[in-house]
């Protein structure tokens, strides 16, 4: 029906960053159903809100990918958790605005080389700990408080990976 509009059904983001681990080729894989008389265009904004990338205008088809370069982004570690966002804007046949889809995004390449687990080019190190969840006057009832206390503890202590033990 005429009343029938654009709509984003799906959406996958890749970060493809190259082998020296600079440069980059945002891609994103898209679903729409709906009217397909309409166009599409992505930005890509800093954490201070800036654009940094903004894609030409596309017309829509059912299933399509639309791939950015981007130079030199801030890559994404979990000591250095640097995310952008991505904008993603459909546009009717008149040219307005009929949706917007936003999406944190995070630059970085996971590899394992030679049995080693590597992001961006480093290897990952687990500094892990075995864990029992349990407060000493609520057994094992824990409450959110209790949780996040935790989380920051194991933080300020470099733990980056705990097994648990129900």
């Amino acid at each position: 029906s005429s009343d029938l509009k654009t709509h984003i059904k799906d959406m996958f983001v890749k970060t493809n960053l190259d082998n020296d681990y600079i440069n980059a080729l945002l891609e994103v894989d898209l679903k729409l159903t709906g009217e397909l008389d309409a166009s599409v265009y992505l930005e890509l904004k800093d954490r201070e809100g800036s654009v940094v990338v903004k894609g030409n205008e596309a017309r829509v088809t059912a299933s399509m990918s639309i791939k950015l370069p981007m130079n030199n982004p801030k890559l994404w570690s979990a000591e250095s958790p640097y995310l952008y966002t991505l904008y993603l804007y459909i546009k009717d046949a008149t040219g307005n605005i009929v949706e917007i889809s936003r999406q944190r995004v995070g630059f970085r390449k996971f590899e394992m080389v030679d049995k080693v687990m590597k992001i961006n080019g480093k290897r990952i190190v687990f500094k892990g700990i075995n864990r029992h969840e349990f407060d000493c006057r609520r057994g094992r009832a824990i409450t959110k408080e209790d949780m996040l206390w935790d989380i920051k503890f194991l933080k300020q202590h470099n733990i980056n990976a705990v097994r648990r033990s129900e």
